[in-house]
């Protein structure tokens, strides 16, 4: 949110929105002076409701460039693993710990690692159980939306396959 948030800036005339599915996003926002305006994926979907805009009618927009597959499957437990070991390219082994959710079991999981009892080298939290697919700003079940990703993902080339140069998501 915060880099996406410093390249927009770049325009003096740009309004920052952070739109995703975490209300905790908005903590972040108020804290930054660089995010102007914070909205979940439910309050977006009130506003096209509301304008009655048909999202499934609107034109696909087209970019210069696409995020890795890596980049579009973060939201989704064990994303942010993935992508970090496909960044990582062997270099270094990478032993990922996905905690998924906040649930007790998790938690205490969680509480053992700074004393030394951590498997991996790398911790994933996803508060949601399922990761940001399943936050409480979604429009969407956790299940549907797992496989939509998974889709989306597989659309986009690897990180791997990526110019060096692009490896910045």
């Amino acid at each position: 949110m915060h880099y996406t948030a410093e390249l927009a800036k770049k325009d003096p005339e740009a309004v920052t929105v952070f739109i995703g599915p975490c209300v905790a996003k908005r903590y972040e926002g108020i804290n930054d002076p660089l995010v102007d305006f914070v909205m979940t994926f439910e309050e977006l979907d009130a506003l096209f409701e509301a304008s009655n805009i048909k999202v499934q009618e609107c034109a696909a927009a087209t970019f210069d460039h696409l995020p890795s597959a890596e980049g579009r499957g973060f939201a989704v437990t064990g994303g942010v693993a993935a992508a970090v070991n496909a960044v990582v390219n062997g270099r270094v082994e990478i032993k990922p710990i996905c905690i998924n959710g906040i649930k007790p079991a998790m938690l205490r999981l969680f509480k053992m690692y700074p004393k030394g009892k951590n498997p991996g080298n790398l911790i994933e939290m996803m508060t949601c159980e399922g990761g940001c697919i399943a936050g409480a700003g979604v429009v969407c079940s956790a299940k549907k939306t797992v496989k939509d990703v998974g889709k989306f993902a597989a659309q986009a080339a690897p990180i791997t396959s990526m110019n060096k140069d692009e490896n910045k998501e």
